[in-house]
């Protein structure tokens, strides 16, 4: 049996919203720099996005990280894609394979979105739980140059355990794991 080691919230949230304010500045201050050059925008075509996430328990359960690389289709208002993962919440650590879909708002330089994802979380301990994997969330983009943008984002990102009849993986409550993710991250 997995004994979970559990932290304080407050010891785990109060140096990630350091961390949410230092990188806040520095993407304002990226953004001012950027705001007036007359460049044309990157809009259509293959691209990537990459994120770094913290995650703010709303249950029992410990706070998590999360990273994710995504390939995929840029459309002006679109974007479509798939890709690697890892999420971590508490002491259990998921390897995961996500799509994710996003619509942009405004053709510009500064955007609003929406996005959802959907994949499979692997639970890289395998006397634990795997499961559904689901997000969804807004966020902003902001180009700061025509090829290189930065993304902030909220969601709520969850996963639903699967195979919980089986008596050797049941876990200590019914509930699926999820918490409040707040990702930085940037698009090429």
């Amino acid at each position: 049996m997995t004994r979970a080691i559990s932290l304080p919230v407050q010891a785990v949230t109060i140096p990630a919203l350091k961390m949410l304010l230092l990188l806040t500045f520095l993407l304002l201050a990226t953004l001012v720099q950027g705001q007036y050059r007359g460049v044309r925008l990157k809009t259509q075509g293959f691209t990537n996005i990459t994120e770094l996430g913290i995650g703010i328990p709303l249950e029992t359960y410990d706070a998590g990280f999360n990273a994710t690389t995504l390939f995929g289709y840029q459309h002006p208002r679109f974007y479509i894609g798939a890709g690697p993962g890892l999420d971590v919440f508490g002491t259990q650590v998921y390897a995961v394979g996500q799509a994710d879909g996003r619509y942009f708002f405004i053709d510009g330089r500064t955007t609003p979105y929406l996005f959802g994802e959907a994949g499979y979380a692997y639970n890289i301990d395998p006397t634990q739980l795997s499961g559904v994997l689901y997000s969804a969330g807004f966020g902003v983009r902001l180009y700061v140059t025509n090829q290189f943008a930065m993304n902030i984002s909220m969601s709520y990102r969850g996963i639903n355990w699967v195979g919980v009849d089986d008596p050797l993986k049941t876990p200590s409550g019914t509930s699926p794991l999820g918490a409040f993710a707040l990702k930085f991250g940037f698009q090429l």
